[in-house]
């Protein structure tokens, strides 16, 4: 018998293995959706055995089954683009606390104390704004402990750079017992910092910590609103805002290949509304290619005001896997951040670096 392999490209997936009946339900919507192709799947024209998702591929990996067929004749092979929603896998607490967090809230932390040197309000814009604090001592923070390498180092120091000590202190006002037990998202960062008239708009999708983050916030709805909706569909109902100044932070996981160009365009976009916001883009220094060219690819939308930061904590592994550490490229980033920065970034090096590989790098063009 005659037989096919339908072929699906997939967003990445958490899990190895997927149902039969899951993926019969996806080929039968992309089949629907491929304009002039009409066919008919049947649950039992399938193998009774599931599919198997191949990581490094980015595809589904389906078995042969026999070709359905009409009229005597076979119904040709499709390659088919599944139009479905990215899984919601990913939860920021199992990370909350790590070195990316310590680089990204302190120049958030600095960024609005430099919008607060004006009176006139402000709004901050968070694109993934997670669950708002994280408890440090909970069953994701502890499975890999990542804020013992991070925020645990800076904890007890004495010695902290005025930038790192003021994003310290924050941390502290969480944990007044002395206790290293919660840490504040950037959310709450930001709510530390808001004065009277200042706005949040935060969006976040997964379920779980859109109601974390609601709880975190339920006595603070005059300034605070939650959108459990897209990100880049969210930046695009708040910009530009009322006050003609924000910050937005754009900080996806990009455990979703699509994250990589999306955050391109949602940046290219937001300028194209709102040209005078400050933009803070995180991302993560990896070893695949998508990762390696984000920051060419936003500085060639950035306008002519751009600073780019890197922290490398270890020397990239060997295997090419993992994350080696974390970057932000602003846009209309104030004048005094290199300054302030120069100042920080080799202290920071020294207190979290992990081996002979740690570093950073530091570029801008402010006029």
């Amino acid at each position: 018998m005659n037989t096919s392999v339908f072929r699906a490209m997939a967003l990445p997936m958490c899990k190895a293995f997927i149902p039969r009946g899951t993926l019969v339900s996806r080929l039968e919507t992309a089949c629907a959706q491929i304009t002039g192709v009409r066919s008919q799947m049947a649950a039992s024209s399938m193998p009774a055995s599931v599919t198997r998702f191949d990581a490094k591929r980015g595809k589904l990996r389906v078995g042969a089954w026999p070709l359905l067929a009409h009229g005597g004749q076979a119904v040709p092979t499709y390659r088919l683009r599944l139009q479905t929603s990215p899984m919601l896998s990913y939860r920021h607490a199992f990370h909350a606390g790590n070195h990316a967090d310590v680089l990204k809230h302190a120049i958030l932390i600095a960024l609005l104390d430099y919008f607060n040197q004006k009176d006139k309000p402000w709004w901050y814009i968070d694109s993934h704004a997670g669950a708002g604090i994280y408890d440090l001592l909970g069953d994701y923070a502890k499975k890999n402990a990542e804020f013992e390498s991070g925020i645990g180092r800076l904890w007890q120091r004495t010695d902290l750079p005025p930038m790192l000590e003021n994003y310290v202190d924050l941390v502290r006002g969480l944990n007044p017992d002395g206790q290293l037990r919660l840490y504040p998202g950037s959310p709450w960062c930001a709510f530390q910092r808001a004065r009277a008239d200042d706005r949040l708009r935060l969006f976040e999708l997964h379920s779980s910590d859109q109601r974390l983050l609601a709880d975190t916030f339920h006595e603070a709805t005059r300034q605070v609103r939650i959108g459990e909706t897209d990100a880049y569909a969210g930046l695009k109902s708040v910009l530009p805002p009322t006050t003609r100044r924000a910050l937005v932070l754009i900080d996806p996981s990009y455990e979703v290949k699509s994250d990589y160009l999306r955050t391109v365009e949602a940046l290219k976009d937001s300028l194209t509304r709102f040209a005078g916001g400050t933009y803070v883009v995180w991302y993560p220094l990896l070893q695949k290619p998508d990762a390696r060219q984000l920051p060419q690819r936003l500085r060639a939308v950035s306008g002519p005001s751009w600073l780019n930061v890197s922290l490398s904590v270890q020397a990239p592994s060997k295997d090419g896997f993992g994350m080696h550490g974390s970057g932000l490229h602003i846009v209309n980033p104030p004048w005094t951040l290199p300054k302030l920065l120069q100042a920080t970034l080799p202290w920071l090096v020294q207190a979290l670096g992990q081996d002979a590989g740690a570093g950073y790098t530091l570029e801008h063009e402010i006029p």
